[in-house]
């Protein structure tokens, strides 16, 4: 299944300039493949930093956590909070220009609790990777 923006954000709550995913490439009930472009414009850049702007780390776990979270709409039908953040490792840098890959597997979904893990790539390169645990109402 793809999805795209009007797609994402009937599943997310979230609104401009918080919606973190372009595009869904791939999703089923085990595993999401999303994807986030990074551009110039980008306001979330500006000022980080200027004379060599890259995506911030914080966001890259948002970007991450909303691909786990549309992952887990196919299972959850409430709304969904980050309830934990586990052994997230930046191994490199996304700047203007890059297509990051959002990866996401289900881990365990127990009651109201549910853990994804992440890893983001770009051009084949892993530059992140955790486990997102989710609180449903």
């Amino acid at each position: 299944m793809v999805l795209e923006q009007k797609d994402i954000r009937q599943i997310l709550d979230h609104r401009y300039s918080f919606i973190l995913i372009d595009r869904v490439k791939y999703l089923d009930e085990e595993k999401v493949v999303a994807i986030k472009n990074i551009t110039s414009s980008d306001i979330n850049l500006w000022g980080h930093f200027e004379d060599d702007p890259i995506y911030p780390g914080v966001l890259l776990i948002e970007s991450c956590s909303q691909a786990g979270g549309i992952l887990l709409s196919k299972q959850k039908s409430t709304r969904g909070y980050i309830a934990q953040i586990n052994e997230f490792k930046f191994l490199s840098f996304s700047r203007p220009g890059d297509t990051i890959h959002i990866e996401g597997r289900i881990n365990k979904i127990i009651g109201k609790y549910a853990k994804v893990s992440v890893s983001a790539t770009v051009d084949d390169k892993e530059i992140a990777r955790g486990e997102v645990m989710y609180f449903f109402e």
